[in-house]
């Protein structure tokens, strides 16, 4: 009988602790936020940081051209695929239907894309896509992925930081853009 009369004991202490911390966390929920005030005790020290400068704004990177993919790489989409607009890229680079390497002329305009971004401060993404329109199967995303990479590398090459570079590999494109490319868009603000 001892036995049962101490796990009842516990037990209703432990309900109660429980509605006890949900009453609290409810109240909590509703209050306005209240500000911390340290409190004076012999042998405590308070101990307060500065605060952190206010992040300086990215430089403004001028915008390469984007060259018009070739009529070949462009397919209609199925009515069934939503589609929206293409994001503003610095620099888009056209792939042939099944190539991972960019041509002669677009790792040229990589490169000099490179030199002027290696002057400026901030970061890009690199957002490859590759197949049909919404197809985000495993080949797609291969293909998408070696595309992203051969960009990434000739920009490391170039003497870009890879801390700089973010890569995505998105498959079929679902914006009205070309299907085989790689835009390079600015990343964050």
């Amino acid at each position: 009988m001892h036995f049962l009369s101490k796990h009842l004991t516990s037990l209703a202490c432990r309900i109660g602790l429980a509605a006890a911390l949900a009453l609290t966390a409810a109240g909590a929920a509703s209050a306005a936020p209240v500000d911390a005030v340290p409190m004076e005790r012999p042998g405590t020290r308070i101990i307060t940081t500065p605060e952190a400068p206010e992040p300086t704004p990215l430089p403004s990177i001028p915008a390469m051209p984007v060259p018009d993919a070739p009529a070949a790489a462009q397919t209609q989409p199925s009515a069934a695929t939503q589609l929206h607009a293409a994001e503003p890229a610095l620099l888009r680079v056209a792939f042939g239907r099944q190539d991972a390497t960019p041509t002669p002329q677009a790792a040229a305009d990589v490169k000099a894309f490179a030199a002027n971004f290696k002057q400026h401060g901030g970061r890009v993404t690199l957002k490859a896509y590759a197949g049909a329109a919404g197809d985000d199967g495993t080949n797609a995303r291969r293909l998408s992925l070696k595309r992203a990479l051969a960009v990434r590398e000739i920009l490391l090459s170039e003497g870009i930081a890879a801390e700089r570079l973010n890569v995505r590999a998105l498959g079929g494109a679902r914006d009205t853009g070309p299907l085989d490319r790689v835009d390079i868009v600015r990343t964050g603000g």
